[in-house]
C-alpha cells in the first residue's frame, strides 16, 4: 500500500472539521513551551493554564462531535465549541491549587468524548461502539507518532551533540517531548477521527486483523481475568463474613480499579454478547450484579475510615463510585432488554463533573468534614474555648508543639492545607498573640507558620564508648565475616559457608548460633540478638557481643557493615 505526500496532506486537511480544538492545541503547545523556556517556578495561574487548556481542547472537541452528530450549522458548531471551552476553562481556573479536581474534570470530559456524537434519539449502540473503536485507534496512533517523532529527534540531536560537539539550547529535549505530547500527538489523533458517525460495527465471521486482535484479547485474556478477579473478591468477602472482621483499608482502591477495568471490558464485550466464549457471555450477562458484593466491601471499608478520620476527596470518590455502581446495576437490571451503552459513560462523566464544584462537591464536603474533625479533636484535648484556641502560653509556637506531637491534629491540618482551606481556621487563632492570619499571609507563609512542612525525626542513637578489660583474655582472633547465609575468614567478597577457621580454632554457624571450639572449650554467640542490636545503635558503632557461656569464656567485638547485614568480628578468648 503506497502513501504519497498528497495523501498525508489530505489526512491533515481533515483537521478543518475541528477548528476550535486545533487552535486550542496550538495555544496549548505554545504555553507549554513558553513555560519550559522562561518559567522556573510556576505561579498558581501559570500552573492552572495547562490543565485549563487541556480541558478546553476536550470540551471544544466534544461540542464539535455533538454538532456533527446532530448536523448543526457551521456557526452553531463554532460558537458552541468556543462557549463550552470557555466554561471549562473558567471551571478549571476556579479550582486554583486543587489540581486533583482538574484531573477529575478532564476524566469527565474524556467520558463525554466517547458519547458526544450520539447524544440523539436515533443513535445506536453499534454506531457508538464503532466510533469508540476508531477513537481508541486514533489515540494509540497519536501516541505512537509522539514516540517515533520525538524519540527520533532526541536520538538525532543527541548524536549530533556527541559526534560534532555541538551544544544546543537548554531544555531542548523537554521542548521536543512537550511539543510532541501537546501538538503532534493530538493533531495526529484528530486527523484520524472517523467522519462517518453512523457506521455500525457488526462482528464478522472472517474478521480483519484489528477485529481479530480485539476478539482474541477479549475471549482469552480480558474476560477470564475479570471473572477470576471477581471470584477472588467474593471469596475475600466470604472470609470477612466468617471471621467477622473489617475489610483492609486499601480494598476500596482495589475495587475501584477492578470496577473500572471490568466496566471497560463489559463495553468491549457487548458486541460479542451472543457470539463470544462462555466467559464473555457470563461477563455481559452478570457484570453489574457481580460487582455488588465488592461494592459492599468498598462501602464498609470507606465508611469505617470516614467514621474515624472524616471525608477526604479520595473517600468521596470511592463513595461516588459505589453509588454509581449500584445505580448502574439497578438500571441494567430494569432495562435488561433494551440496554443503552451510552448510560455508562454519560452517567459516570456527569457524576465526576458535578463532584468537581459546588457545595455538594468533593472539596466542599471534605472541607466541612475536616473542619468538624479539627474542632472535635481540639475540644477532646481541652484546647478549645468558645471557638478559639486555648493554649498556655497563647502563642503560635505552643500550638505547633501540640500539633507536632499529635498525629491526628497534624493530619487534619495537612488535609485542610491540601484542600486550600487553611483560611477557614482563622477564627481559631483570634486569641493567639502572633496570629499567623492577621497579616496578609500567602499560602506558603501559612504552611511555614503552622509548621506543616516539618516532619520531626527521632534523634540518631548516640555513640557508645566500648571499653573491655583485656586482662580476662589471652588471645584475639579475627577477622571473621558473618552473615545469615554463612561465615568466612577469607574476606567480605568470598563465599559464605557454615564452617570456617581462625588459625587452628574452628567456627560453625548453625541457624543463628555461632559456635567456637577452642581446644574443647565451647563458646556460643546468638547472632540474631546481635543483628537486632545493630538496629538500635549508631551507624558503624562497634558492638560487644558476650558469649552465652559468659564474658570470661569469650567475647566478640563486631563492626556492622551493609546496614547490619554483615558483621566483621574479632574474637577475644579467655585464658585456658
Amino acid at each position: 500500500m503506497k502513501f504519497t505526500l498528497g495523501q498525508v496532506l489530505e489526512q491533515f486537511r481533515s483537521l478543518r472539521r475541528f477548528q476550535v480544538p486545533v487552535a486550542l492545541v496550538l495555544l496549548l503547545a505554545a504555553v507549554v513551551n513558553l513555560e519550559i523556556a522562561f518559567v522556573s517556578n510556576l505561579t498558581t495561574l501559570e500552573a492552572e493554564a495547562i490543565p485549563a487548556l487541556i480541558g478546553a481542547v476536550l470540551a471544544a472537541l466534544i461540542f464539535d462531535l455533538f454538532a456533527e452528530g446532530r448536523r448543526l450549522s457551521r456557526f452553531a458548531k463554532l460558537a458552541g465549541a468556543l462557549l463550552f471551552a470557555a466554561i471549562v476553562v473558567a471551571l478549571q481556573m476556579w479550582h486554583g491549587k486543587l489540581y486533583a479536581q482538574d484531573t477529575v474534570v478532564i476524566g469527565a470530559l474524556v467520558l463525554g468524548l466517547v458519547t458526544a456524537p450520539y447524544l440523539r434519539s436515533d443513535a445506536t449502540n453499534e454506531s457508538m461502539w464503532n466510533f469508540d473503536l476508531q477513537l481508541g485507534v486514533a489515540v494509540a496512533m497519536g501516541s505512537l507518532a509522539v514516540v517515533i517523532v520525538c524519540g527520533g529527534l532526541s536520538i538525532l540531536f543527541g548524536s549530533i551533540q556527541y559526534l560534532f560537539d555541538v551544544h544546543f539550547i537548554d531544555r531542548l529535549y523537554a521542548h521536543i517531548w512537550a511539543s510532541g505530547a501537546a501538538l503532534i500527538g493530538p493533531l495526529f489523533a484528530l486527523s484520524m477521527l472517523p467522519a462517518q458517525l453512523d457506521d455500525r460495527f457488526t462482528p464478522s465471521d472472517s474478521p480483519a486483523m484489528l477485529e481479530w486482535a480485539v476478539v482474541a484479547v477479549l475471549n482469552f485474556a480480558l474476560a477470564p481475568l475479570v471473572l477470576t478477579y471477581a471470584l477472588m473478591l467474593h471469596v475475600y468477602a466470604a472470609k470477612i463474613a466468617l471471621t467477622v472482621t473489617m475489610p483492609k483499608g486499601q480494598i476500596g482502591w482495589l475495587v475501584l480499579a477492578f470496577g473500572g477495568i471490568g466496566t471497560t471490558a463489559y463495553m468491549i464485550a457487548y458486541q460479542w454478547r451472543e457470539r463470544g466464549t462462555r466467559a464473555v457471555r457470563w461477563l455481559v450477562a452478570g457484570w453489574f450484579w457481580a460487582m455488588m458484593i465488592p461494592t459492599l466491601l468498598l462501602a464498609v471499608a470507606v465508611w469505617e475510615r470516614i467514621e474515624q478520620h472524616g471525608v477526604t476527596p479520595d473517600r468521596y470518590c470511592l463513595c461516588l463510585f459505589a453509588i454509581w455502581m449500584v445505580a448502574m446495576a439497578a438500571y441494567f437490571g430494569i432495562l435488561s432488554r433494551r440496554l443503552d451503552l451510552r448510560a455508562i459513560p454519560i452517567s459516570l462523566g456527569a457524576a465526576l463533573l458535578l463532584s468537581s464544584f459546588g457545595p455538594w462537591g468533593a472539596v466542599a464536603i471534605s472541607t466541612r468534614s475536616q473542619l468538624h474533625q479539627l474542632y472535635a479533636k481540639l475540644d477532646e484535648h481541652k484546647l478549645l474555648d468558645h471557638g478559639q484556641l486555648k493554649v498556655t502560653p497563647p502563642t503560635l509556637e505552643t500550638f505547633n508543639q501540640v500539633t507536632v506531637s499529635n498525629n491526628e491534629l497534624r493530619s487534619i491540618l495537612t488535609e485542610l492545607n491540601d484542600l486550600d482551606a487553611l483560611p477557614r481556621i482563622a477564627p481559631l487563632f483570634a486569641s493567639i498573640a502572633d496570629n499567623p492570619f492577621k497579616p496578609a499571609s500567602s499560602d506558603d507563609d501559612l504552611q511555614k507558620a503552622l509548621a506543616l512542612g516539618y516532619h520531626p525525626e527521632a534523634p540518631p542513637p548516640s555513640v557508645t564508648t566500648l571499653e573491655l578489660n583485656l586482662a580476662h583474655y589471652d588471645r584475639m582472633l579475627g577477622p571473621i565475616w558473618i552473615e545469615k547465609a554463612g561465615i568466612t575468614a577469607s574476606g567480605p567478597y568470598s563465599g559464605r559457608y557454615p564452617q570456617a577457621k581462625l588459625g587452628q580454632v574452628p567456627l560453625t554457624l548453625s541457624g543463628d548460633i555461632l559456635t567456637v571450639n577452642d581446644n574443647g572449650n565451647i563458646a556460643t554467640f546468638d547472632m540474631a540478638a546481635a543483628r537486632e542490636a545493630v538496629k538500635t545503635t549508631f551507624s558503624d558503632q562497634p558492638l560487644q557481643i558476650v558469649s552465652r557461656e559468659g564474658a570470661d569464656r569469650a567475647t566478640m567485638v563486631a563492626e556492622p557493615m551493609w546496614s547490619g547485614e554483615l558483621l566483621v568480628a574479632w574474637l577475644l578468648l579467655g585464658r585456658k
